[in-house]
């Protein structure tokens, strides 16, 4: 019988990963993930790493630079429940990223391939990788103004 509470909980935690993502919530973040997860990420370059700090650390830096503003749209999941306490999912992602030094946009597709783990009751990411599809960069022309910017907004709050 297919568990669709275990798949509801599983797509709840993707969602979070997305929005810690977009609003530099790196502790949100970090309780994604197992503590010795794991993680390869595969686009213009190929990044492996272990442990959800290094994860987290490398994430953190465009997660919360207050020059870029990211959005992560995942969807379409396809997600096996294999055990009462293993799991797979693969997600298609759109995404987007405004550069405001660079005065550039960035969009492409990617896919993610994840493996999760009942720990304590909870899912987390054991495994994720990450593999780009396509991205394109357009230069922004000199009339395009950003008008609104949350991670912007949340940085002068803090100061």
């Amino acid at each position: 019988m297919i568990d669709l509470v275990a798949i509801e909980q599983i797509k709840q935690l993707k969602h979070r990963y997305f929005r810690a993502l977009d609003t530099g919530d790196l502790d949100a973040l970090r309780a994604c993930f197992t503590e010795n997860a794991t993680a390869l990420f595969i686009g213009n370059k190929r990044t492996e790493l272990e442990g959800s700090e290094k994860i987290v650390n490398l994430i953190a830096g465009h997660a919360t630079s207050s020059h870029l503003i990211a959005l992560h749209q995942g969807h379409h999941p396809e997600i096996d429940i294999t055990s009462d306490v293993t799991a797979e999912g693969i997600w298609y992602l759109q995404d987007m990223f405004l550069n405001l030094k660079e005065r550039t946009t960035a969009r492409g597709a990617a896919f993610y391939k994840d493996q999760y783990v009942k720990v304590g009751g909870e899912w987390k990411i054991q495994h994720t990788l990450y593999e780009r599809m396509y991205q394109e960069i357009d230069k922004w022309g000199k009339d395009k103004e950003v008008t609104a910017h949350f991670l912007a907004r949340k940085e002068r709050e803090t100061k």
